[in-house]
C-alpha cells in the first residue's frame, strides 16, 4: 500500500464513528487493488459504517463532497468514485 494511502487510512482509524474492524476491511480491500485502494477501501468503510446505523447500501451521489463521518476528509465526487470501484476486481459486480 502507499504511504499516502496508509496515512489516508489512519485518518480514517482516528474518526470515533469507525471501528478497528471498519479500517481493517478497508485496509485489506485496498492491498487487494493498489491502483484502486484509495477508492475501494474507502467504500468498504463507509459502508461498514452506515451498516451499524441501518443502512443497507451506500449511495455514492448522496456522500458525493461530503466529509467521512467524524473526520474532515472529504469523499470523492460519485461518478469517479462509481468508475474507480466498477473498474476493481476487488468489487463485485453491482449497481453503482
Amino acid at each position: 500500500m502507499p504511504p499516502a494511502d496508509a496515512l489516508f487510512f489512519d485518518a480514517l482509524a482516528d474518526s470515533d464513528d469507525t471501528t478497528p474492524l471498519d479500517i481493517a476491511l478497508a485496509r485489506t480491500l485496498a492491498r487487494a487493488d493498489p491502483e484502486r485502494g484509495r477508492a475501494v477501501g474507502l467504500a468498504a468503510a463507509l459502508l461498514s459504517v452506515v451498516r451499524r446505523s441501518g443502512h443497507s447500501a451506500v449511495h455514492l451521489e448522496e456522500w458525493s463532497g461530503q466529509a467521512f463521518p467524524g473526520t474532515v476528509l472529504t469523499l470523492p465526487e460519485a461518478s469517479v468514485w462509481a468508475e474507480s470501484l466498477r473498474a476493481s476486481l476487488a468489487v463485485a459486480d453491482a449497481d453503482l
